[in-house]
């Protein structure tokens, strides 16, 4: 994901310098910062084949606290693997 992010930020800003506003304008201008844009197209793609979606910050947050829930409870639980002391 963070790849996808440093990939689309270094290309917005190569089609900014070249002033390049549509791929097609990127690839004539400079074919070099086009590679770019393609190496962006193919992190999209993987992400997208993976299935990632965006969560709604409700359900997300609603998630986070149920993991939380969760951890504590374990947490109170016996360790199978750490002994007890003194028995």
């Amino acid at each position: 994901m963070l790849k996808s992010q440093y990939q689309t930020r270094l290309t917005l800003t190569l089609a900014h310098l070249l002033n390049a506003p549509k791929p097609e304008d990127m690839k004539n201008k400079s074919p070099e910062a086009y590679k770019h844009f393609e190496l962006m197209q193919d992190f999209y793609r993987q992400i997208d084949n993976l299935g990632y979606e965006e969560l709604p910050e409700d359900l997300y947050a609603r998630w986070l606290d149920y993991i939380e829930k969760e951890k504590a409870k374990s947490e109170k639980l016996p360790s199978i693997f750490i002994p007890k002391k003194g028995g």
